[in-house]
């Protein structure tokens, strides 16, 4: 027997095997109602067992939470807003100054009104720091995560690459599939101009994110980030989200524009299309 044919037997022989493992694995089930969990709710972990470079972090010398003396001894208080870490090395400098306008703000008791605040989305990766409840959809050909927040809605599709014309907006390009236990979530196609976590650090268009979502042995949903941006970032970083189970009911919380006055005289304009009509 040559060795062409050989190839060709072995080939045969083991496509059956091939189909059957393929039909009997069924993927993680992530269907359900989550809660955002964490060390400091609404701002990413660092990965832990991870030495490269993470998250954004709040500034040591502002910490979010504090004990408070005395009688309450044991009770923990906010202090402070959210001041971001200006020494991670992961910033370039000119994503480095418009963070140091933001946390001048903080520091100075303006508080950075995200997105979300303004009735606008998130986006990618943020959309994983909102406290809002999250509801994840599993079908054969793609993944949906819808959030409480403002009805957003994420589609993942797992039956095709991504599009090369897609362009960019809110929430990008998204295609995902399985590795075991995990669910990959690729996005590209996002918008300049958003912000990648509650500190407001703008990232630019070429923004690439990787999500990968499993359950732990305890039943917490635990997301890996893999984040990179050419445009805003001086390394590809990795961040962590954990949810928890929630067996509560699904939240609607609405969210209208409204130009209101977050800090004195300064107040947050809305877009406004002046385009004519006809």
């Amino acid at each position: 027997m040559t060795s062409r044919l050989r190839l060709l037997s072995v080939l045969v022989a083991f496509t059956p095997l091939a189909a059957n493992a393929a039909e009997s694995y069924t993927p993680p089930d992530f269907a359900g109602l989550w809660s955002r969990t964490g060390h400091i709710r609404g701002s990413f972990d660092p990965v832990p067992g991870y030495e490269g470079p993470g998250p954004i972090l709040v500034d040591p010398r502002y910490p979010r939470e504090v004990p408070l003396p005395g009688e309450e001894a044991g009770v923990i208080a906010v202090a402070q807003g959210w001041v971001p870490d200006l020494t991670n090395p992961i910033l370039m400098p000119h994503t480095r100054d418009a963070l140091a306008k933001i946390a001048a703000d903080e520091i100075g008791d303006y508080p950075h009104p995200q997105n979300q605040t303004l009735c606008l989305p998130p986006g990618v990766p943020h959309i994983l720091n909102l406290f809002d409840n999250m509801v994840v959809l599993q079908e054969e050909d793609e993944v949906i995560f819808m959030y409480s927040r403002g009805h957003h809605v994420r589609h993942v599709y797992l039956n095709r690459a991504h599009d090369p014309d897609f362009g960019h907006s809110w929430w990008g390009d998204s295609i995902g599939h399985y590795e075991g236990d995990t669910l990959v979530v690729d996005t590209i196609g996002l918008r300049g101009g958003m912000e990648t976590d509650r500190f407001g650090t703008p990232h630019s268009d070429r923004m690439h994110v990787v999500e990968r979502y499993r359950l732990s042995d305890d039943g917490i949903l635990e997301i890996e980030l893999d984040v990179e941006d050419e445009g805003a970032f001086t390394v590809p970083w990795k961040a962590r989200a954990d949810y928890e189970p929630d067996d509560y009911m699904w939240l609607e919380t609405v969210c209208a524009e409204n130009p209101r006055q977050f800090w004195p005289g300064r107040d947050l304009e809305i877009a406004i299309d002046h385009t004519p009509d006809f």
